[in-house]
């Protein structure tokens, strides 16, 4: 298999396509919640409608799962196209950068 076949079919299987197929959905999701919340809650995949948006802490976690349904429709009204169906909250830490030193 070609590796742009391989590249192709993973971007696909693991919904980064349609981010990067939709760079405003980041933009969107920013203006939304403000840089303070977008730095700890980003954009991580779009498919089939539903916008994962991967959160590093369960504390705001659990807090922005009660603004879902508002900011749904604040992202529904500056994102015309694509539609998006859903948000889904997931629970992703960040790792932390590696300095080169132990």
């Amino acid at each position: 298999m070609p590796i742009g076949d391989a590249l192709g079919g993973f971007l696909q299987h693991s919904g980064l396509a349609g981010l990067m197929k939709h760079p405003e959905l980041h933009e969107a999701w920013q203006k939304t919640v403000g840089t303070d919340i977008a730095d700890h809650a980003r954009v991580s995949r779009f498919q089939r409608g539903a916008l994962e948006i991967a959160v590093d802490s369960s504390a705001l976690l659990s807090d922005i799962q009660f603004h879902k349904a508002a900011l749904l429709q604040d992202l529904r009204r500056e994102v015309k196209k694509p539609f998006i169906s859903s948000i889904v909250f997931v629970h992703k830490p960040r790792q932390e950068e590696y300095d080169g030193e132990q």
